[in-house]
């Protein structure tokens, strides 16, 4: 992953002071350990008038944002405000943003803001942005003091001999290097002893010289900036225009997997595109990074969780052991061989032994039975008829105890299985709610919902006009049956696989067959089957579909069913699905 660069910030510093100079923060949130948003309110800003910060140390970044990208980007996580985040509210709450300035060579953003005391007296605070890896931190300073008021992490002395960072003690930035200088500094004479005797073409071996004799720029840039240098003096003018920000051109990958300043370079590549401003390059990339890392993230936590229950119901089903058939018809067998005998009068009054012998009507042969001598013949044949019924109602036990077992390594797989296809925040939050709803996860009670609660639907339409429903977590497979379905609608799902519920609303009119064709396809494709030829589906109509009480969500009973086999039509599909 590619991370931004000091001399990326320091052009997005200049738009972003350009943009929000004169704004006012209205709002100040705190919504996970990383991530901080703040509210807004300047005319230059648009709709985009959220500023999201991020201290997560595979990309930390800032940029504008607005309420539908924050809420695309964004799930809440802490319960309450942190300390931090009171402190932050108290500073900042009206304070204007006065200009957004830099620290040459470093990855650092300082927005310097105007506000009054309780005093009423004018202060000058700099929130201080050090987007610097896993050193990354977000530091409220009082400009005129130059002394820390606060910080998202506390740096003490055992932490770092270099630096300590946390309230009450004066600011002090981050240490650059001493034994080399900047290279943007740097004269084209100084360039030329750095590069030497190599040729620029060369510019694994150019790159590495300049990266010994000077710092702040990657080898990434300075490769770019070779490229587009054939001699010494335009290798010096291409870093001044690159310092400047004169006639830069920035562009990013298609894929998203790469951006650059010198979009110059590759103008003619199809793989990639140009971006109007560096913020809109720096936010575009940034929220499609940050989401696949939430994304990887929110899946292996989920995929673990069910890893464990997988492993604990595979532990608890070959712990079970059934009852023995022969045992129970050798118990039930005894009792009656013994109120034959009884009934035959070849058995005494009494006995006072602890075994009576009695003829196996079956065999002819004597059988020799354990008894009670204090109970009565038919006492002893009750004892056994009692004995034999215990273990027929602990296999019944052990029969059903399997059955839900065994249902509930369904509904794992089941999980494991949607986990793995969700595609979005949203999907990955709602099967998080699935898990929390199984006992699986621990949920906590103060959890704040951001806007519309997230339902894990997916809605498209067919063909024909017909609005298909593709449940993508288990919940929405169950609110798919249960409520957002009448009895004329069409259920459909893979035959005895892990997959979801597809529903075709029919509005009460007559499904036709290319609408019931790309149904079937959704549920192969939205199902473990995806990669299969000749895959059944099933379908009913909703009114012969029933959760089975006391189950997991989306687990149903159904009849009436019909059967259609489908291999998976690629163009069919694409014709169906939202395109990215």
């Amino acid at each position: 992953m590619q991370q931004f660069d000091a001399l990326t910030l320091k052009h997005l510093g200049r738009e972003l002071g350009a943009l929000l100079g004169g704004a006012k923060i209205n709002k100040v949130q705190h919504l996970t350990r990383q991530e901080f948003l703040l509210g807004l309110w300047a005319a230059k800003a648009g709709n985009r008038n959220r500023l999201y910060v991020n201290l997560q140390a595979e990309l930390p970044c800032v940029f504008p944002v607005s309420s539908e990208e924050s809420r695309a980007l964004i799930l809440p996580t802490l319960p309450k405000p942190t300390g931090f985040c009171m402190l932050l509210r108290k500073h900042l709450t009206n304070a204007r943003i006065a200009e957004v300035a830099t620290l040459p060579g470093e990855r650092v953003i300082n927005i310097v803001l105007e506000n009054f005391n309780e005093l009423g007296n004018r202060v000058r605070l700099i929130l201080s942005l050090e987007l610097m890896g896993k050193h990354s931190n977000m530091i409220l300073i009082d400009d005129v003091q130059e002394v820390i008021l606060g910080a998202a992490r506390t740096v003490t002395g055992e932490m770092s001999r270099y630096r300590e960072v946390a309230a009450g003690l004066p600011y002090v930035p981050p240490p650059q290097p001493r034994d080399k200088p900047l290279i943007f500094n740097a004269t084209q004479a100084d360039l030329e002893r750095a590069v030497g005797s190599e040729r620029l073409d060369d510019s694994n071996r150019v790159t590495k010289n300049l990266l010994d004799a000077f710092w702040g720029l990657g080898p990434a840039t300075l490769k770019e900036i070779l490229a587009l240098s054939p001699d010494s003096a335009s290798l010096y003018e291409n870093l001044r225009r690159l310092d400047s920000g004169r006639d830069l051109h920035p562009a990013l990958r298609r894929d998203f997997q790469r951006f650059t300043l010198l979009g110059e370079t590759v103008k003619d590549d199809p793989e990639w595109g140009s971006c109007g401003t560096i913020r809109d390059m720096v936010s575009a990339y940034a929220r499609f990074s940050l989401i696949c890392l939430k994304l990887a993230a929110m899946k292996r936590d989920l995929l673990q969780v069910l890893k464990r229950q997988r492993e604990k119901l595979s532990a608890r089903l070959a712990e079970q052991t059934p009852a023995e058939p022969e045992k129970i018809e050798v118990l039930q067998k005894s009792g009656n061989l013994i109120l034959n005998a009884f009934s035959a009068g070849e058995l005494s009054a009494t006995s006072h032994e602890k075994t009576v012998t009695v003829t196996d009507y079956e065999t002819g042969q004597p059988m020799t039975l354990a008894i009670d001598p204090d109970k009565s013949w038919p006492e002893n044949a009750q004892r056994y008829f009692r004995l034999a019924r215990k273990e027929q109602a602990r296999q019944a036990h052990y029969e059903e105890l399997r059955r839900r077992l065994s249902a509930d390594q369904h509904y794992i797989n089941e999980l494991a299985w949607l986990v793995e296809q969700a595609d979005s925040l949203q999907e990955a939050a709602a099967l998080h709610e699935d898990l929390c709803t199984a006992g699986l996860i621990r949920k906590s009670p103060e959890k704040k919902e951001d806007g519309k609660a997230v339902s894990g639907l997916m809605s498209l339409t067919s063909s024909d006009g017909f609005a298909i429903l593709v449940g993508k977590s288990g919940q929405a497979n169950a609110d798919l049956v249960g409520k957002l379905s009448r009895a004329d609608d069409l259920w459909l799902h893979v035959h005895e696989m892990p997959g979801s519920h597809v529903v075709i609303k029919t509005d009460k009119r007559e499904i036709p067959d290319r609408t019931l064709l790309e149904a079937a396809n959704l549920a192969v494709w939205f199902s473990s089957a995806r990669q299969s030829r000749n895959v059944p589906v099933i379908y009913t109509s909703i009114r012969y579909v029933r959760k089975i009480p006391g189950s997991y969500p989306g687990h149903v009973n159904y009849r009436q069913e019909q059967s259609v086999f489908i291999t998976p039509d690629r163009d069919l599909l694409n014709g169906l699905l939202p395109r990215d």
